[in-house]
């Protein structure tokens, strides 16, 4: 009888561990993939890399010789359009400008998800002209979201200046 018994509970325990590890399974599937889903890791290594960062700001600089050139050639194509002298073309250089920006934020190792979110980890160590270089950004988001923003010559001009600013603090012009 206790030999019946003991073998019906060994065979229950057995059928639990069972379940149990197909449970653990499951459940640490589901948190590895909420954890993906929540970029639970990515903002933590970003919150390190920022830290790592700041403490290394005094190092900013490209070294390879072929995305300078990159940038240069590009940079060029984006005057060359920007004094085309019409509204189409001052809208397509300020937006490549912007994207052009955003490039060397990415390969000085500025970390975030969005060109808004690298320049808020930019300091003025960093780049002297952060504060103008934010105003020209969101002047690109107002030409990209607002289907009526216009701008005039001036301000297209300007706004060159300031990422052709930017990219000379960078050292990459």
């Amino acid at each position: 009888m206790w030999a019946d018994f003991i073998l019906i509970l060994e065979r229950t325990i057995f059928i639990l561990k069972i379940i149990s590890a197909i449970s653990s399974i499951i459940m640490l599937s589901l948190i590895i993939w909420l954890m993906k889903e929540t970029k639970f890791y990515e903002n933590k290594i970003q919150k390190i890399f920022f830290t790592y960062r700041e403490a290394k700001s005094s190092n900013l600089e490209i070294k390879n010789n072929e995305f300078k050139k990159f940038i240069q050639e590009k940079w060029l194509e984006i005057k060359n359009q920007a004094n085309k002298g019409d509204l189409v073309h001052w809208k397509l250089s300020i937006i490549e400008a912007d994207k052009l920006v955003d490039t060397v934020l990415k390969e000085l190792g500025f970390v975030g998800n969005t060109m808004g979110e690298r320049l808020k980890t930019v300091t003025e160590k960093d780049l002297p002209s952060i504060n103008s270089l934010w105003q020209v950004h969101n002047l690109r988001n107002n030409l990209v979201h607002t289907s009526d923003f216009t701008i005039n010559q001036d301000q297209a001009m300007k706004a060159i200046s300031i990422f052709e600013r930017a990219l000379k603090e960078f050292k990459v012009l």
